[in-house]
């Protein structure tokens, strides 16, 4: 659920919209919990294809990314503040995520590790 709210959750804070989006309007817990249920029973049955997280990572940061910035959109003006809200909304939440759960951001683990993701080498020094 930190995920899922972490992002839009301190981007409000930032922009001092209140109460904060998911407080207005709780479908949004609602959406979260059955997701999360279905993902746990489906877990429980099956193995997740091998790169679904990379994948819902990448959806969900594309995702929230583009709503931050419409919902940015709406209370200020500025460019630089709409990307960097954008920017905060998209990945916050997984950082939270991360620092909860006492891991390493794949990010950060690609970037500063290559060593341990060798498959990932060609995009590293391609993009860097």
């Amino acid at each position: 659920m930190v995920t899922a709210v972490g992002g839009g959750t301190t981007r409000d804070l930032l922009l001092d919209r209140h109460p904060v989006f998911w407080i207005a309007d709780p479908t949004y817990l609602l959406v979260i919990i059955i997701a999360s249920l279905f993902t746990i029973g489906y877990t429980q049955y099956n193995d997740p294809p091998e790169k679904a997280l990379l994948v819902a990572n990448a959806l969900g940061l594309a995702v929230f990314t583009i709503l931050g910035a419409q919902v940015t959109q709406e209370v200020v003006s500025s460019s630089i503040i709409i990307v960097i809200m954008a920017a905060i909304t998209g990945t916050v939440g997984g950082l939270i995520r991360e620092v909860l759960s006492n891991e390493i951001p794949l990010f950060y683990a690609v970037i500063f590790m290559p060593q341990q993701h060798w498959p990932e080498q060609p995009f590293i020094y391609y993009y860097s």
